[in-house]
């Protein structure tokens, strides 16, 4: 068994070919030539690597753009979660007792309000409680039922 045989690379030139009764004269190339062409340019001009740059840079730019947003919506949603957390804390806390109230939380830069108001029903509370902090306000409210033994009527 014979091994593949090797293509040579070639450029011919003035080759003489017979096409319908004349002699003529051709050029060509060789698809396998190694040779520089001004078909077959090699690398790649300053204008091609510079419009590659700018389509790299101005999607880097966008995913930057855009993992910054996703980091501050993260960050707020964050803080929103330990504020309700906190308002939860502060009604559970006023159902044990009924009584107004205000201060910080410690530990943290948030501040309460607690407050308790009557509604039209005498046998229903409203327990409200309001947390402030960074620039942000989470107001948290429960009707429960007056329990005689911790405030009379």
């Amino acid at each position: 068994m014979e091994g593949p045989k090797l293509l040579k690379a070639t450029h011919c030139k003035g080759k003489r070919m017979m096409s319908k009764g004349r002699m003529k004269k051709r050029t060509y190339f060789s698809a396998f030539s190694l040779q520089p062409s001004a078909f077959n340019p090699k690398g790649f001009t300053l204008i091609e690597v510079m419009i590659a740059l700018v389509i790299v840079s101005v999607t880097v730019i966008a995913v930057f753009n855009l993992v910054n947003y996703h980091v501050d919506v993260a960050y707020e949603h964050t803080i929103k979660t330990r504020m309700l957390l906190m308002a939860r804390e502060k009604i559970s806390e006023m159902e044990a007792n009924l009584k107004n109230s205000k201060g910080a939380i410690p530990g943290t830069v948030f501040t309460f309000e607690n407050l308790v108001n009557n509604t039209k029903d005498e046998e229903i509370i409203e327990l409200k409680t309001i947390i402030n902090g960074d620039n942000k306000k989470v107001v948290l409210r429960e009707l429960v039922l007056r329990k005689q033994t911790q405030e009379p009527k």
